[in-house]
Order: structure tokens, then sequence, then C-alpha cells
């Protein structure tokens, strides 16, 4: 529905072990306030234990696959200039991830290809690992990975994160004070 911030979807889903998953998007107003042209969305992934036993949860991740969309004149060559990434090193540079994992703490990781950025931008903490993946068959996949974690009976546990999926202008992109204009090549 709608909030005074924008448009607002939630979908829950019990797991197998009975803990129960809520996913709550929030798709922001763009300047302006026409919905259809945001490019933010903020992202709550809750975990509840309504078990009267305690719960491991394991294997928890949340990312993007399989690239990035791009004008048709292009299609060939996409893959090719599709990049995972992620902002700041030590050095305040863009780090270019290959296949693997890698450690998370980082302000965003994203995929990209010439013209579009998918940043993810999670709360510090939340995730300890980055894993990318690129095959013919695939071209990328880009998954933040968070450490196993116990829900004790009736406790829950949350994920917070702001996704950037848009245009990579930079000018557009320097004024959200994000560090994503650093995606510009």
């Amino acid at each position: 529905g709608r909030t005074g911030r924008g448009v607002q979807s939630s979908w829950k889903a019990k797991l197998p072990s009975g803990v129960e998953l809520t996913k709550r998007y929030l798709f922001e107003d763009a300047p302006g306030g026409e919905p259809e042209s945001s490019t933010f969305a903020d992202l709550q992934i809750t975990f509840s234990n309504p078990t009267s036993g305690t719960v491991e949860v394991d294997g928890f991740g949340i990312g993007w696959t399989g690239g990035l969309g791009t004008v048709e004149s292009e299609k060939k060559e996409n893959t090719g200039v599709t990049r995972i990434l992620a902002y700041p090193s030590p050095k305040k540079e863009v780090v270019k991830f290959k296949t693997g994992q890698h450690p998370a703490g980082y302000r965003w990781i994203g995929m990209d290809n010439r013209y579009y950025l998918l940043a993810m931008l999670p709360e510090p903490g939340q995730f300890g690992t980055i894993h990318v993946q690129k095959s013919k068959k695939n071209p990328y996949v880009v998954m933040l990975a968070a450490p196993s974690f116990v829900l004790a009976p009736g406790a829950s546990r949350g994920f917070d994160l702001k996704i950037y999926a848009g245009p990579k202008g930079y000018t557009r992109l320097q004024k959200w004070g994000l560090g994503l204009e650093h995606a510009v090549d």
C-alpha cells in the first residue's frame, strides 16, 4: 500500500524450521512524488522464531543474479562489460571482484554495466561475506551472505538495506552522498 514516503509491499513465509520470514519493501517516491520513477527501495528482512525451541538460521543471503539489461544494440557485449564492485576500499577506491568469496564491510556492493547500476547498501556488520560468480550460463551472481545465527524462542533478528537500481549518471549519483558515483568510469 501507499505510505507517506512511497509504495510498500510485504511477503511472509514459514521456513521448514518453523521460523517466519518477512520481507518488506518500501519503494521510495522520487523527487516530485512519482513512485514509478523511483530508483531506491528500502528492504527489511525479519526472521522470527514463534516455536518453543531454539533455531539456527544458516545460509541466509540476499543478492542479484542474471546480470543487468541494456539496449538491444549492445546485448552481445553486455556480459563483457558487466562488473561486480564495491566501495570504498581502504584507499577509497572501487573494488572490482572476480569469482569467489570476499569479506564484506563496504558501504555498497553492486553490479553494473555501461549504463546501469544495481547497488545494495547494507547496514554495517549485518553480512560477513560477498559471494561472486561468473560463468557463460550466468553472466553474474552477487550475494551478501550473513553468518549463521541462533534465534531463541520468541526472538527476532532483522536485516536492513537500501537498494539502488537505475542509471549511472555521475551528477545524479553524487548528489545522494552515498559514494555511488564511484561506479562511473
